[in-house]
């Protein structure tokens, strides 16, 4: 049986679960943890059941950064 391992529901990359309590490059922390905003840009359904939907720092510092354009 294969084990689930974690991707960013942005840009589809597995990368390690981060341990910070801050986002860091190269990790992934679970999306809940992003903005409101985030959530919202991407689809997040809190209702969805089929896991816990993970968001990577390389694409939470893209969302900051398109935001700022």
């Amino acid at each position: 049986m294969q084990e689930d391992v974690p991707f960013c529901v942005r840009c589809q990359e597995d990368f390690p679960v981060g341990k910070a309590a801050s986002w860091t490059m190269g990790e992934l922390r679970p999306l809940v943890a992003a903005p409101q905003r985030f959530r919202d840009k991407l689809g997040y359904d809190p209702q969805d059941i089929r896991g816990q939907p993970m968001l990577c720092g390389n694409c939470y510092y893209d969302l900051r950064d398109e935001e700022e354009d």
